[in-house]
Protein backbone atom coordinates (compact mmCIF):
# COMPACT_ATOMS: atom_id res chain seq x y z
CA UNK A 1 0.00 0.00 0.00
CA UNK A 2 2.82 2.38 0.85
CA UNK A 3 4.29 1.71 -2.58
CA UNK A 4 1.03 2.65 -4.30
CA UNK A 5 0.79 5.89 -2.31
CA UNK A 6 4.42 6.67 -3.12
CA UNK A 7 3.80 6.06 -6.84
CA UNK A 8 0.66 8.22 -6.76
CA UNK A 9 2.51 11.05 -4.99
CA UNK A 10 5.42 10.80 -7.40
CA UNK A 11 3.04 10.89 -10.37
CA UNK A 12 1.23 13.93 -8.91
CA UNK A 13 4.44 15.85 -8.31
CA UNK A 14 5.73 14.98 -11.77
CA UNK A 15 2.56 16.19 -13.44
CA UNK A 16 2.63 19.37 -11.31
CA UNK A 17 6.23 19.97 -12.26
CA UNK A 18 5.32 19.50 -15.92
CA UNK A 19 2.23 21.74 -15.87
CA UNK A 20 4.00 24.60 -14.10
CA UNK A 21 6.44 25.33 -16.98
CA UNK A 22 3.58 24.72 -19.41
CA UNK A 23 1.50 27.41 -17.65
CA UNK A 24 4.45 29.80 -17.67
CA UNK A 25 4.97 29.12 -21.37
CA UNK A 26 1.31 29.83 -22.15
CA UNK A 27 1.52 33.06 -20.16
CA UNK A 28 4.63 34.10 -22.09
CA UNK A 29 2.98 33.23 -25.41
CA UNK A 30 -0.01 35.43 -24.48
CA UNK A 31 2.33 38.31 -23.58
CA UNK A 32 4.18 37.95 -26.91
CA UNK A 33 0.90 37.96 -28.84
CA UNK A 34 -0.22 41.03 -26.91
CA UNK A 35 3.06 42.83 -27.69
CA UNK A 36 2.82 41.90 -31.39
CA UNK A 37 -0.73 43.24 -31.55
CA UNK A 38 0.32 46.49 -29.86
CA UNK A 39 3.26 46.86 -32.27
CA UNK A 40 1.01 46.21 -35.28
CA UNK A 41 -1.51 48.78 -34.02
CA UNK A 42 1.23 51.38 -33.52
CA UNK A 43 2.53 50.76 -37.07
CA UNK A 44 -0.98 51.23 -38.44
CA UNK A 45 -1.26 54.56 -36.61
CA UNK A 46 2.30 55.61 -37.57
CA UNK A 47 3.34 53.78 -40.75
CA UNK A 48 6.87 55.22 -40.75
CA UNK A 49 9.38 52.40 -41.01
CA UNK A 50 12.67 52.32 -39.14
CA UNK A 51 15.24 54.06 -41.34
CA UNK A 52 17.10 50.81 -42.08
CA UNK A 53 14.02 48.91 -43.30
CA UNK A 54 13.49 48.43 -47.02
CA UNK A 55 10.81 50.92 -48.09
CA UNK A 56 11.83 53.59 -45.55
CA UNK A 57 12.25 57.19 -46.64
CA UNK A 58 15.73 58.71 -46.35
CA UNK A 59 16.02 60.61 -43.10
CA UNK A 60 16.81 64.32 -43.57
CA UNK A 61 20.49 64.92 -42.89
CA UNK A 62 23.09 67.59 -42.24
CA UNK A 63 26.63 66.47 -43.04
CA UNK A 64 29.87 68.40 -43.09
CA UNK A 65 32.32 68.15 -45.97
CA UNK A 66 36.12 68.50 -45.78
CA UNK A 67 35.81 72.29 -46.26
CA UNK A 68 33.58 72.38 -43.16
CA UNK A 69 30.56 73.31 -45.29
CA UNK A 70 27.10 71.99 -44.55
CA UNK A 71 25.65 69.37 -46.91
CA UNK A 72 21.93 68.65 -46.48
CA UNK A 73 19.22 66.65 -48.20
CA UNK A 74 17.78 69.94 -49.50
CA UNK A 75 20.91 70.41 -51.66
CA UNK A 76 20.54 67.01 -53.34
CA UNK A 77 18.34 66.98 -56.47
CA UNK A 78 15.00 65.63 -55.27
CA UNK A 79 14.50 63.44 -58.35
CA UNK A 80 17.90 61.70 -58.26
CA UNK A 81 18.64 58.32 -56.70
CA UNK A 82 21.11 58.36 -53.83
CA UNK A 83 23.75 55.83 -52.88
CA UNK A 84 24.58 56.44 -49.23
CA UNK A 85 27.81 54.73 -48.15
CA UNK A 86 29.02 54.57 -44.56
CA UNK A 87 32.79 54.18 -44.60
CA UNK A 88 36.08 54.72 -42.84
CA UNK A 89 38.68 56.74 -44.78
CA UNK A 90 41.41 54.27 -43.76
CA UNK A 91 39.45 51.20 -44.93
CA UNK A 92 40.87 49.48 -48.03
CA UNK A 93 37.46 48.00 -48.99
CA UNK A 94 35.94 51.48 -48.82
CA UNK A 95 38.68 52.92 -51.01
CA UNK A 96 38.38 50.07 -53.53
CA UNK A 97 34.62 50.61 -53.81
CA UNK A 98 35.11 54.36 -54.37
CA UNK A 99 37.65 53.63 -57.11
CA UNK A 100 35.22 51.18 -58.73
CA UNK A 101 32.48 53.82 -58.70
CA UNK A 102 34.87 56.35 -60.23
CA UNK A 103 35.81 53.86 -62.95
CA UNK A 104 32.11 53.66 -63.91
CA UNK A 105 31.15 57.24 -63.02
CA UNK A 106 29.28 57.75 -66.31
CA UNK A 107 26.73 55.17 -65.18
CA UNK A 108 26.22 57.21 -61.99
CA UNK A 109 26.01 60.63 -63.65
CA UNK A 110 22.32 61.20 -62.76
CA UNK A 111 22.69 60.03 -59.17
CA UNK A 112 24.18 61.34 -55.96
CA UNK A 113 26.86 59.33 -54.19
CA UNK A 114 27.25 60.21 -50.51
CA UNK A 115 30.22 58.72 -48.70
CA UNK A 116 29.69 59.37 -44.98
CA UNK A 117 32.06 58.80 -42.08
CA UNK A 118 32.19 59.93 -38.47
CA UNK A 119 32.64 63.64 -37.84
CA UNK A 120 35.86 62.86 -35.97
CA UNK A 121 37.49 61.77 -39.28
CA UNK A 122 36.95 65.00 -41.24
CA UNK A 123 40.72 65.57 -41.48
CA UNK A 124 41.05 62.30 -43.45
CA UNK A 125 38.50 63.16 -46.16
CA UNK A 126 40.78 65.07 -48.55
CA UNK A 127 43.35 62.25 -48.56
CA UNK A 128 40.58 59.71 -49.20
CA UNK A 129 39.14 61.74 -52.10
CA UNK A 130 42.62 62.10 -53.59
CA UNK A 131 43.40 58.39 -53.27
CA UNK A 132 40.04 57.42 -54.77
CA UNK A 133 40.35 60.00 -57.55
CA UNK A 134 36.94 61.53 -56.79
CA UNK A 135 38.00 65.04 -55.76
CA UNK A 136 36.52 66.76 -58.84
CA UNK A 137 33.38 64.67 -59.32
CA UNK A 138 30.44 66.91 -58.35
CA UNK A 139 27.93 64.15 -57.61
CA UNK A 140 30.42 62.20 -55.43
CA UNK A 141 30.16 63.85 -52.02
CA UNK A 142 32.46 62.79 -49.17
CA UNK A 143 31.52 64.08 -45.74
CA UNK A 144 31.23 63.47 -42.02
CA UNK A 145 28.15 62.98 -39.83
CA UNK A 146 27.44 63.36 -36.16
CA UNK A 147 26.81 60.22 -34.15
CA UNK A 148 23.08 60.84 -33.72
CA UNK A 149 22.66 60.50 -37.49
CA UNK A 150 24.87 57.46 -37.96
CA UNK A 151 23.07 55.71 -35.06
CA UNK A 152 19.84 55.89 -37.05
CA UNK A 153 21.25 54.32 -40.22
CA UNK A 154 24.49 52.45 -39.61
CA UNK A 155 23.72 48.82 -38.82
CA UNK A 156 27.25 47.74 -37.86
CA UNK A 157 27.36 44.68 -40.13
CA UNK A 158 30.58 45.80 -41.77
CA UNK A 159 31.97 48.65 -43.81
CA UNK A 160 31.44 49.96 -46.27
CA UNK A 161 27.68 49.84 -45.82
CA UNK A 162 25.89 50.68 -49.08
CA UNK A 163 22.31 51.97 -48.91
CA UNK A 164 20.53 52.33 -52.24
CA UNK A 165 17.69 54.88 -52.46
CA UNK A 166 15.57 55.27 -55.60
CA UNK A 167 14.62 58.62 -57.15
CA UNK A 168 11.88 59.05 -54.54
CA UNK A 169 14.55 58.57 -51.85
CA UNK A 170 13.00 55.30 -50.68
CA UNK A 171 15.44 52.62 -49.42
CA UNK A 172 15.63 49.70 -51.86
CA UNK A 173 18.53 47.60 -50.58
CA UNK A 174 21.51 47.49 -48.19
CA UNK A 175 24.83 45.76 -48.95
CA UNK A 176 27.92 45.34 -46.78
CA UNK A 177 31.62 45.19 -47.60
CA UNK A 178 31.34 44.26 -51.29
CA UNK A 179 30.26 46.45 -54.17
CA UNK A 180 29.21 45.70 -57.71
CA UNK A 181 28.13 48.31 -60.23
CA UNK A 182 25.34 46.10 -61.58
CA UNK A 183 23.80 45.59 -58.13
CA UNK A 184 24.00 49.31 -57.43
CA UNK A 185 22.37 50.22 -60.73
CA UNK A 186 19.63 47.63 -60.26
CA UNK A 187 18.52 49.06 -56.91
CA UNK A 188 19.15 52.73 -57.66
CA UNK A 189 16.92 52.57 -60.74
CA UNK A 190 14.04 50.72 -59.04
CA UNK A 191 10.75 52.59 -58.94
Amino acid sequence: MKQIIAILLLTMFTSLAYTQPKRQMKKLEKEVEKAKAAHKASLEKNPMLPYTEIGAKLVPFHFINSKHELVSLNEIPSHEPIMLVFFNPMCDHCLDAAKEIKKHIQRFKNMTILYVTGINLLDELDAFKESAGVRDIPNFIVCGAKEEYTKQLFKGNGIPQFMFYNQKHILQHIDYKTFTVDTAMHYLQKQ
